[in-house]
């Protein structure tokens, strides 16, 4: 039923998702088709391979829903007959279990309604009770082979809704918002109106990717199907950790191939060789058994677990006490339809009083029905009030709970069969990775000796086995061999099933360790586990690793570049990366605000996620780029002052400078009065840096100086041009900008004569100032 089902559901949600007056709108204006739209979207391989990883889930389930019927067993052996005795009596069986049904179901009908079926139900469990144990082992796997299709069948239809809310929310619209921003052409307009700018306050790291040349290499890498270890490499906030991410989320594997099995962990800060060894090997047991024991959800942490059971005691609980209330609420509904019958006739006799008195009413409304409604009209519509708040209330809070509770039920005992139930190589490697995780986690020892005791008679001895099965702890080869030989049984065994395609391993902020000879130590202790088949290794790394990676062949050599079989380098985005990053969280942003963000940013992913978030807060405040530009750069200034003046007063008190700098940055509270001060701090471009008041004095004026020549450029007079690349290929006057802003955390030394040299050809500045 759900084989073909991706392809119909992308088409029929694009088709809505062009209808929404935002997105339609926003068509318009750019001149495209909704068909077009729909058509190229829906073909694009990046969006169908995203589509499919959002409907995983229900490919799972179909996938072994088409196992499980391939695996129907026979009641019987093939080719055998049974002994006509065993014939007999197992034809009497079942003409005796229909008699006893059929008897159960007609005396069952003799009861009233309450009571006749749970009669009925209550004895077909017992004679269930007495008969199951004697059923023959092949009937009941048939039963249970019959029981776990059911499920397999249901299942799906279940995980569809959620599958497809996904599609829509976090894959189509995004992709599609995407799509219309790559050929909408930008207005130029120096007042911002967004209809839409939730999509701003999104994390950097979420939705759609923007394609790069890093994320073709890494999908290239991931669907090569040969063992490899990958280092990625980029400067801090250029996306590696979201690529490796991503990687191990099946956004890069081929819509062709089997999703794969990925382990994302963290590099420690400080480590242990054989500790991080150990970490890796638990985390991966911990991908296996979630794949094994929910094919249809994702990991689930043991924190997660643990809350599940909880939760479902708490629900229980919760369920009882609603249903208790819905009971008391029954009863007094009742009681006062009850003071309504018997209001006019009075509370003569006490309560035996009142049961003949409503006696006798209901009496007459069965005699005479429209002389009594005469007779008491007001009573009627009470009654009728209340009956139908009875009705709801029973309805709704008596009757619904327990049919949802019965369903959990059965849903559960036709799910217990599917879950513990696994193809026999499969249960095989669910024990192998639950020995190695109690291995891991547990230190056995054994231990034997001698006891005695001393007496009048003499010396007693006797031997004593204290057998609490000791062992001694692995050593690190041996740690390291163990984690090669799980995840060499898990590629054959779940590769070989087309379970998987592949084991995605990601190890992700190596770039955290500040000391690169300290990384090369933790990466030549790492690099003992690569080369394992069906495996790939991702590693996030610092740009010297890159760097060391692509001097190979030279005669320096360390670790990195014996490690890597290759290594992807994440650049910074460019200006149209930039814009369609934007394009995929807000529509119709003008080119203007977009040079501004990437500016501000210098291109680097998470930062313009930072950036993007004080646009969402001030736009509609500051909607001129002048003044949204000022609102920004204030922000920002506020929060580098605050930097700035906590490593001031960290310099020693007798250095040279640091007294001034405290001053200055007390006395300065916006970019403008920060810049108007800053004259005096400057010092030529060919002077030494020899103190640490000098270097933070520079970093101060670099950045005030960048702040100065944003505000002077992005007015609401910007010149049209200041995006436009040179006719000899030079950078456009944003992208100088742009690496300025980014070699300030790099050089600072190199960004302030890279940014002089700007603003004086911009004539912001005179030479030799």
């Amino acid at each position: 039923m759900f084989a073909n089902q991706l392809p119909r559901d992308v088409h029929a949600i694009l088709k809505q998702l062009v209808d929404q007056p935002d997105i339609a709108e926003a068509l318009a204006k750019a001149g495209l088709d909704r068909r077009d739209a729909v058509r190229e979207v829906g073909r694009d391989p990046a969006v169908l391979a995203r589509a499919a990883a959002a409907y995983e889930p229900i490919d799972n389930l179909r996938r072994r829903a088409e196992a499980h019927r391939e695996a129907r067993p026979s009641p019987w052996l093939a080719g055998e007959r049974l002994p006509t005795g065993q014939r007999v009596l197992g034809t009497s069986a079942g003409v005796i279990t229909a008699f006893v049904i059929v008897t159960i179901f007609e005396a069952g009908s003799l009861l009233p309604v309450p009571i006749g079926p749970a009669v009925s139900l209550a004895l077909m469990i017992a004679w269930g009770a007495v008969v199951g144990p004697h059923v023959p082992p092949p009937v009941r796997d048939l039963a249970r082979w019959y029981a776990v299709r059911l499920r397999l069948w249901l299942a799906p239809a279940a995980q569809w809704p959620r599958s497809r809310r996904e599609l829509r929310d976090h894959v189509l619209e995004p992709e599609l918002l995407g799509w219309i921003g790559g050929r909408l052409t930008p207005p130029f307009d120096t007042t911002i109106r967004l209809r839409d700018s939730a999509g701003l306050m999104r994390p950097a790291g979420t939705g759609p990717l923007v394609p790069t040349p890093a994320t073709a290499a890494c999908a290239r890498e991931i669907n090569r199907g040969m063992p490899a270890a990958i280092g990625v490499s980029g400067s801090r906030g250029s996306g590696k950790s979201t690529i490796v991410a991503r990687a191990v989320g099946n956004e890069f594997t081929a819509a062709d191939r089997a999703p794969v099995l990925g382990i994302l962990i963290a590099a420690p800060v400080r480590y242990d060789a054989r500790d991080f060894i150990l970490n890796m090997h638990a985390a991966a047991c911990r991908a296996v058994s979630d794949l094994l024991a929910a094919p249809d959800g994702g990991p689930r942490s043991e924190s997660f677990r643990l809350w599940y059971r909880r939760a479902r005691v708490y629900s229980f609980h919760a369920r009882v006490w609603f249903w208790f209330r819905a009971l008391v609420r029954i009863v007094v509904l009742l009681c006062v339809a009850a003071v309504v019958l018997v209001a006019p006739v009075g509370w003569q006799g006490g309560v035996a009083g009142s049961v003949v008195a409503i006696r006798t009413l209901v009496h007459e409304f069965g005699a005479d029905p429209s002389g009594f409604a005469g007779g008491h009209k007001w009573q009627i519509g009470v009654l009728v009030i209340v009956a139908g708040m009875v009705s709801w209330t029973a309805v709704t809070r008596v009757l619904w709970p327990p049919l949802v509770l019965v369903w959990s039920v059965l849903w559960g005992v036709l799910g217990r069969g599917f879950r513990f139930r696994l193809s026999p190589g499969r249960a095989a490697l669910r024990a192998v990775t639950r020995a190695h995780l109690r291995r891991i986690r547990f230190l056995q020892t054994r231990t034997t000796g001698w006891s005695g005791k001393l007496t009048p008679a003499g010396v007693e001895l006797a031997p004593s086995r204290a057998v609490a099965n000791a062992e001694q702890p692995l050593t690190y080869p041996e740690v390291v061999e163990r984690f090669r030989e799980y995840l060499r049984l898990v590629g054959d065994v779940l590769v070989s099933s087309e379970g998987i395609s592949s084991i995605v391993v990601a190890i992700d902020e190596l770039d955290r360790i500040a000391d690169p000879a300290e990384a090369q130590h933790f990466l030549n202790d790492v690099k003992s586990v690569f080369g394992v088949n069906h495996c790939v290794f991702l590693v996030s790394v610092s740009e010297d690793a890159f760097s060391s990676f692509e001097r190979r062949g030279m005669p320096v050599r360390d670790a990195f570049d014996s490690s890597f079989t290759s290594v992807i380098h994440v650049d910074p985005f460019t200006l149209a990366e930039s814009q369609r990053w934007l394009a995929y969280r807000a529509m119709g942003i003008p080119t203007p605000f977009v040079w501004l963000c990437h500016c501000l940013s210098g291109g680097l992913p998470r930062e313009l996620g930072r950036v993007a978030l004080a646009l969402h807060d001030l736009h509609r405040e500051n909607s001129g780029l002048g003044e949204l530009a000022a609102a920004i750069v204030d922000v920002d200034v506020q929060s580098k002052r605050r930097a700035f003046l906590h490593a001031a007063r960290g310099l020693p008190v007798d250095e040279d400078g640091s007294r001034a700098l405290i001053a200055y940055l007390h006395g300065s509270t916006d970019a403008r009065a920060m810049y108007g001060n800053v004259t005096a701090m400057r010092r030529p471009l060919d002077a030494v840096v020899a103190t640490r008041s000098e270097r933070l004095c520079n970093e101060i004026v670099c950045y005030v100086l960048f702040c100065h020549t944003l505000l002077w450029l992005f007015t609401d007079y910007v010149d049209p041009g200041l995006g436009t690349p040179g006719d000899q290929g030079e950078l456009s006057e944003v992208e100088v900008l742009a690496d300025v802003r980014r070699q300030m955390g790099i050089d600072t030394a190199v960004s302030l004569r890279a940014l002089t040299g700007f603003r004086v050809r911009s004539g912001i500045e005179p030479a030799g100032l």
